[in-house]
């Protein structure tokens, strides 16, 4: 009669031991993954396969990147600065009436223009102009003082204040209201272009 207990206690200990032998931590130190498979495999006499595959990490979001939005949120009397590609986009501390989220996107580092989004729209509309700078220093052979900002408003106007830096090969522009923008060559540039 006193056997019985022992058996079952035995019978459970075995049980128990063979389940937790099998079970493996996915993600647990276990034997080296065979070579280009990112399997692995269990090891040993009689041992029948037992393969994990581990997920890799997903990549980290891309800010500022090529082809990429980058933005920032900012609240009534923050300044804020961001950059996407050549462009700059300056924000004083007295702009905001409310507050907003600016949005920049290039389709690449070296593009010439720029779309600008601002959140919630009604939050377009500065107390102090916004100040978009495109740095041209990548283009030594352009003349600089031929070039100016344009911005999108049913069609390319350009903004009533555009400054142009030759020393440091800038073109900046100040609106109320942001919108996509692009530099080129001035209207009058182009004209002596094709004469």
């Amino acid at each position: 009669m006193n056997s019985n207990p022992i058996r079952s206690t035995l019978l459970l200990a075995a049980i128990s031991f063979c389940l937790t032998g099998c079970i493996r931590d996915v993600v647990g130190p276990g034997p080296a993954p065979e070579a280009g498979t990112g399997a692995s495999r269990a090891s040993g006499p009689g041992a029948d396969p037992i393969s994990s595959i581990r997920l890799p990490d997903p990549p980290a979001p891309v800010e500022g990147g090529p082809g990429a939005n980058t933005s920032m949120t900012l609240a009534v009397g923050e300044a804020g600065t961001i950059q996407a590609g050549r462009f700059t986009l300056f924000l004083h501390k007295n702009a905001l009436k409310k507050d907003a989220t600016v949005t920049m996107w290039v389709t690449d580092p070296s593009a010439m223009q720029v779309e600008i989004t601002v959140t919630p729209a009604d939050a377009n509309d500065f107390q102090v102009p916004a100040r978009v700078t495109a740095d041209l220093s990548d283009q030594p052979s352009v003349d600089v003082s031929t070039q100016t900002m344009f911005y999108w408003d049913g069609g390319w106007d350009i903004p009533n204040d555009v400054t142009v830096d030759p020393t440091a090969h800038t073109v900046m522009a100040t609106m109320h209201q942001l919108s996509n923008c692009r530099v080129g060559a001035q209207p009058q540039a182009q004209n002596h272009a094709t004469n």
